[in-house]
């Protein structure tokens, strides 16, 4: 089971990077693709904190901590 995950997960790789896609290169010309990669930043960093805040939360809770 994992060979073939680890099989799929190869070739799945290697057909998605060897596609040209016309929407990224205008984006890069464009030089939208810089706030494209922004956003998504700011989105997972905001993530990020809030699951570190939900954790000690949850492991104050644990604890009995009020």
């Amino acid at each position: 089971m994992r060979t073939q995950a680890l099989f799929l997960a190869i070739i799945l790789s290697s057909v998605l990077s060897a596609q040209d896609s016309q929407m990224v290169e205008f984006m890069y010309s464009s030089g939208k693709i810089n706030v494209v990669i922004g956003v998504v930043l700011t989105i997972l960093v905001i993530l990020f904190i809030y699951l570190i805040r939900l954790d000690r939360r949850i492991k104050r809770l644990e604890r009995g901590e009020d």
